[in-house]
């Protein structure tokens, strides 16, 4: 037995049988509960429907849909690096 934590809260996972037979396999390990609760998120993705959301802002700057949008986009995002998620890669504006 080896001690395993859980990926998102870090407690202890008990009954866990580790068996390092393929060295390029890497598991992780998670509980029900923390997976269910955490969103998967496209960092591509949400940056491409953010730059969408606040080039509908530059034009039209009262469209509080948009606005909604990309503050709701925004916080997407900064919650997904807050938890130790990657950066869209290939910014471009």
């Amino acid at each position: 037995m080896r001690r395993v934590h859980c990926l998102y809260c870090h407690a202890l996972i008990l009954g866990v049988h580790y068996v390092p037979d393929d060295l390029d396999v890497f598991v992780l390990y998670a509980h029900k509960a923390c997976h269910s609760e955490r969103r998967c998120v496209d960092p591509h993705a949400t940056w491409r429907l953010l730059c969408a959301a606040l080039k509908t802002l530059d034009v039209n700057l009262h469209d509080t849909e948009a606005r909604e949008r990309a503050i709701e986009l925004l916080e997407v995002l900064a919650t997904w690096l807050r938890k130790g998620g990657f950066p869209p890669a290939n910014v471009q504006v």
